[in-house]
């Protein structure tokens, strides 16, 4: 930054999100500049245990962190909240199942969230990362475009109340944060 650096922030870490609004507030990086980029192993997990269960839809998709507070939603056509909560939960699961093991694989995060999420980016083609919702630093398919960023436009009124929990939660991190300095 104070060699006139104007690009772009990736993190492709854990915890992303934490790490891209500590990177806003301590950093004073522009949130516009600041891309998280975990959800991709996350939508591909949730992908993979629907499909396990014979529940996989093509338009399932997956929002907020890297983590505890993820939404999966199973299908935006026939949304079933019961299934979706399923999946939401074994998705979580899994995340700290693999990192019980003391193993963290790379690949398929490497994959999935960093370098094909990263390359849709740059090309402001449609991916999966974590960017500022004027509040928190959520995950969610959408374009970068410049300064800006553009959102799936999705109308499902089920979601809103799951994003709103879920932007609470963060938030609450982001305070944790706070008082433990």
């Amino acid at each position: 930054e104070q060699h006139g650096f104007t690009g772009y922030y990736f993190i492709v870490s854990d915890p992303v999100d934490l790490l891209c609004m500590n990177l806003m507030d301590e950093g004073g990086i522009e949130s516009h500049r600041i891309r998280g980029f975990g959800l991709g192993v996350m939508e591909a997990r949730a992908r993979f245990i629907a499909s396990e269960k014979g529940l996989l839809k093509e338009d399932l998709r997956t929002y907020g962190p890297h983590g505890r507070g993820l939404i999966v939603v199973n299908s935006l056509k026939s949304y079933d909240e019961e299934i979706s909560k399923e999946l939401t939960h074994l998705t979580e699961r899994e995340n700290f199942r693999v990192r019980e093991t003391g193993y963290k694989p790379y690949i398929a995060p490497a994959l999935s969230s960093g370098a094909i999420s990263i390359v849709k980016a740059l090309k402001g083609d449609e991916h999966l990362s974590t960017f500022y919702n004027g509040k928190v630093f959520m995950g969610a398919r959408n374009r970068l475009m410049g300064s800006f960023t553009l959102t799936e436009k999705v109308s499902f009124e089920p979601l809103r109340p799951l994003l709103k929990e879920t932007e609470e939660l963060l938030l609450s991190f982001y305070e944790q944060k706070g008082s433990i300095e």
